[in-house]
């Protein structure tokens, strides 16, 4: 029989070649899913602040701009956290410079930064595909 729980590992990395315009721009990102332990605490510590911010305020609801800077916030900081590690290949982003290290800091600027959204869609694209954590199932001898 097979051990079927090794099918899907959510914290294995997996290699993200950034494009842009079908065209690999020559820096690999490698993420966790967005379904392992450290994501989830980030989302829930993001889940944590909204409630208070809803109780806090008197009427028990949050403003229109506050469900959408919350939303933001959470997609961030799950990227943030599902980033494992990085090779920019020579090539650099904004203040970051060339090859710069994979730190809390530098990775907080690469998503955050104004002009990065279209690095934000791929990440967040394969960190929520359950497809590029899993692996393929062994064959078993045993048939029905």
């Amino acid at each position: 029989m097979a051990d079927i729980s090794t099918l899907v590992q959510y914290d294995v990395a997996y290699p993200v070649h950034l494009e842009f315009n079908g065209e690999r721009v020559g820096i690999r990102i490698d993420i966790v899913s967005f379904d392992t332990k450290d994501v989830a605490k980030v989302a829930n510590e993001i889940a944590g602040k909204r409630w208070t911010a809803v109780f806090e305020n008197e009427d028990k609801k949050l403003k229109t701009e506050q469900v959408f800077e919350f939303a933001e916030l959470e997609e961030q900081e799950k990227l943030i956290a599902a980033i494992k590690s990085w090779d920019f290949g020579g090539n650099s982003f904004g203040d970051l410079g060339v090859d710069p290290e994979c730190n809390d800091a530098n990775k907080r600027y690469l998503v955050c930064h104004q002009n990065s959204k279209w690095i934000r869609d791929q990440l967040k694209a394969r960190a929520e595909d359950i497809g590029n954590f899993t692996q393929a199932p062994a064959k078993t001898s045993k048939k029905k």
